[in-house]
């Protein structure tokens, strides 16, 4: 594919058609943990699925028809709507579908899909099937009658962030885990600004938050609320491992300019706390991880006092919408979180 093709990225914000979910597999990561992960991780999702379904579509990547069977009858019993679920059956390593998934842009007010090679964050982690959804999906009509384009370049869609009107943030971490030198950076950046149609690339050189098996998505760190506002995962505890890093990205924002060199109107986030698992691993908590649905904006949850001041500050950036908590405990106990478990599709994608 000729890099000389480029639409425009949009915004999460923008009219939806549905979003992407993959099913945890019976063989998969989370099965692999225990039977308690897996079952933990799909009371997660089908809340997801059913907040979803209930204004939106919602494509879903099952195992095989048995699984689909099962699932119609969860969602429903949820308060989702089955009938607004599309499932389809491909062969699949994880959840993350945000990065596994296709990344839309707009082309002549059309979208279409760009399928990115999926390496496993860096090789860490299987990704043979993964890689190969969204073919699968693509030929089986899951897509609709969108056109998708394949291109021969790692990229996450956990990794960028998109205003919608040329602005990107990425960040440096996750630029050098895919670029061997600088040289090969300058080469990445110039190709996503192309087939994105970029006038203003951010490169985000602070933040990190422990137990992030992304390696730096951004995802994890900094968010649009509008073109001129972005929401930032904070933290003021200064005992905390996170802090100086996430104090030093906060910095950062605050030397960030718009396109027009206005600077950008900042929310910090509230800390969740030091979260760990029961062998005493930091996981990767972060509220500015939340996903945009139909109507609703959903916030992740980790069962602490900060859910809600976290929910009531996103809640406040996304007034149009209805904001939900999540219980994301069991979904970054495998390294990821809500975000990255969906890709949203824009309208006029889904039949």
């Amino acid at each position: 594919m000729s890099v000389a093709l480029s639409g425009r990225l949009p915004a999460e914000w923008e009219p939806q058609s549905g979003i992407m979910l993959t099913w945890p597999r019976q063989d998969g990561d989370f099965a692999r943990a225990g039977i308690d992960p897996l079952r933990d991780a799909e009371t997660s999702l089908l809340k997801i699925a059913a907040l979803a379904s209930r204004q939106q579509r919602v494509l879903l990547i099952v195992e095989d028809q048995a699984m689909a069977a099962r699932l119609r009858i969860l969602i429903d019993e949820a308060g989702g709507s089955a009938g607004k679920i599309d499932f389809i059956e491909a062969p699949a390593d994880d959840i993350w579908t945000r990065d596994h998934g296709p990344v839309a842009i707009i082309k002549e007010d059309r979208p279409l899909l760009l399928n990115f090679r999926f390496d496993g964050w860096g090789n860490r982690f299987p990704a043979h099937r993964d890689n190969a959804i969204n073919q699968v999906v693509h030929a089986a009509g899951g897509f609709g009658n969108a056109e998708m384009l394949t291109v021969d370049q790692v990229l996450e869609g956990g990794a960028i962030e998109s205003d919608g009107a040329g602005t990107l943030i990425t960040t440096r971490r996750w630029l050098r885990r895919c670029c061997a030198d600088s040289k090969q950076r300058r080469n990445n950046i110039n190709i996503i600004s192309q087939l994105f149609d970029i006038k203003h690339f951010i490169t985000i050189n602070n933040g990190e938050i422990l137990g992030d098996d992304t390696a730096g998505h951004v995802d994890m760190l900094v968010r649009f609320a509008d073109p001129g506002t972005l929401l930032y995962q904070s933290c003021e505890e200064r005992n905390d491992p996170n802090f100086q890093s996430l104090q030093a990205l906060a910095g950062e924002l605050r030397g960030l300019r718009r396109l027009d060199g206005q600077s950008f109107a900042l929310h910090p986030l509230p800390f969740p706390g030091n979260i760990g698992d029961a062998h005493g691993n930091r996981l990767p908590a972060s509220y500015a991880n939340f996903l945009l649905c139909g109507r609703q904006v959903l916030v992740p949850g980790f069962g602490v006092p900060a859910d809600d001041e976290a929910r009531e500050i996103i809640s406040r950036c996304f007034p149009d919408r209805r904001a939900v908590s999540i219980d994301c405990l069991p979904l970054i106990a495998q390294g990821g979180g809500l975000h990255c478990a969906a890709m949203q599709l824009p309208a006029g994608l889904l039949n």
